[in-house]
């Protein structure tokens, strides 16, 4: 069994390190970087979210086993989208969906009220959503690199939208994690209304706000626990 992961917006294959170490033992973990970040530093900033799907469906489509996709925040949205797009293809399907600390695509993400962000405000908005150390906030230089990373995924949030769920049923599982103090209710509500009535989805709540995962180790312990569980 594969777990192709997928990070925050800013965020790289680096987030999930202590996850996949949890894992390594029963599951092949690879953490995917979006084009621009990380170890793809090099590659062109997409500024879509089909974009980005298209892009990591190239990868996916290459696995010869059996896969599931875990994706926090950004990355859940993301999930759906790869969802969408290899429907009615010829391709492989996830055996089952992580969906953590978003809430559905139905619901608009815009965190920014200025079609470009300047360099000021991209400080803010990675301080308020980035889990990003005080200290690299203040490094002038590192904000000067990081700047167009931010301006890429904040306009992927701020266009990605669908109303409904684009299919009459779906057959593949899904498990919504919240934290406690990242509006769980309101989420899932929306995710309730955004799925068929009739979706194998499962709803649960972790201890923490919107960076639960990372923000409390026992969360990653527990992840690795419920993830095994739907797997296995």
């Amino acid at each position: 069994m594969k777990l192709f992961t997928f990070p925050y917006a800013f965020g790289t294959d680096g987030v999930y390190y202590e996850l996949e170490k949890e894992l390594s033992h029963k599951i092949n973990v690879e953490n995917m970087n979006y084009p621009g970040h990380g170890k793809r530093i090099q590659d062109k900033l997409l500024y879509s979210l089909e974009e980005i799907a298209s892009d990591a469906i190239n990868t996916i489509k290459t696995t010869n086993e059996d896969y599931a996709l875990l994706g926090y925040s950004m990355g859940a949205k993301l999930c759906c989208e790869i969802v969408r797009q290899l429907q009615g293809t010829c391709y492989r399907q996830p055996k089952h969906l992580f969906l953590l600390a978003s809430p559905p695509p139905s619901k608009n993400e815009r965190i920014s009220k200025n079609d470009e962000i300047g360099l000021q405000e991209a400080c803010l908005i990675l301080g308020k959503m980035g889990n990003t150390p005080k200290e690299i906030l203040e490094s002038k230089e590192f904000m000067e690199f990081f700047h167009p990373i931010v301006q890429a995924d904040a306009k992927v949030l701020g266009s990605y939208y669908y109303s409904e769920w684009p299919f009459q049923t779906l057959d593949i599982p899904a498990t919504i994690i919240s934290g406690h103090q990242d509006n769980a209710e309101e989420n899932e509500k929306a995710w309730k209304t955004f799925f068929p009535t009739d979706a194998p989805c499962d709803f649960l709540r972790f201890d923490g706000d919107h960076f639960f995962l990372f923000e409390q180790k026992e969360n990653v312990s527990l992840l690795k626990e419920v993830i095994l569980s739907k797997l296995f």
